[in-house]
């Protein structure tokens, strides 16, 4: 008999939503980020902002770093958070949520608080290097020291 996959394990039924920051904050200049990765290799990108018109993408993702970013969130503890989290006002919250099958977990964190958890700051790194790639430079930039050259192929743009 076969074990059932976990959440961290890469097949054709994972999903992983990235969802981070607000369309209606006027002081977040990127508005709001929303990433569907599966285990089929398929992105998916949605940008609205309160300052620019709308964007959306789709393109193939190198299942390698789709791993990567399960094996950081397998590090973490996810969905677990090293404390309970208390956000402040205009805070740019990320949520991740992965849903294997029958099995769904989330964790919302204060985006800029999960660059310093471990685990969770490799995470959120990789996932917004990988909306960068696919908006074609038009959501936040990546850490520098991240390079994702070949991770997101064949992109288009869906409006």
């Amino acid at each position: 008999m076969t074990a059932a996959p976990s959440l961290f394990d890469v097949t054709p039924a994972l999903r992983l939503t990235y969802d981070v920051g607000s369309e209606r904050s006027p002081v977040d200049p990127f508005g709001r980020t929303l990433l569907v990765l599966t285990g089929t290799g398929s992105a998916e990108l949605t940008v609205r902002s309160a300052r620019r018109s709308p964007g959306a993408w789709q393109g193939h993702l190198d299942l390698s770093v789709l791993a990567r970013v399960l094996g950081a969130l397998h590090r973490a503890g996810f969905p677990s958070t090293v404390s309970s989290q208390v956000f402040v006002p205009d805070a740019t919250i990320g949520r991740i949520q992965l849903e294997q099958g029958e099995i769904q977990a989330h964790v919302s964190l204060d985006r800029y608080r999960a660059e310093k958890m471990p685990g969770y700051g490799e995470a959120y790194a990789v996932l917004d290097a990988l909306a960068f790639l696919l908006s074609g430079g038009t959501t936040a930039p990546p850490r520098p020291d991240l390079p994702l050259p070949q991770a997101i192929t064949h992109v288009k743009p869906l409006i």
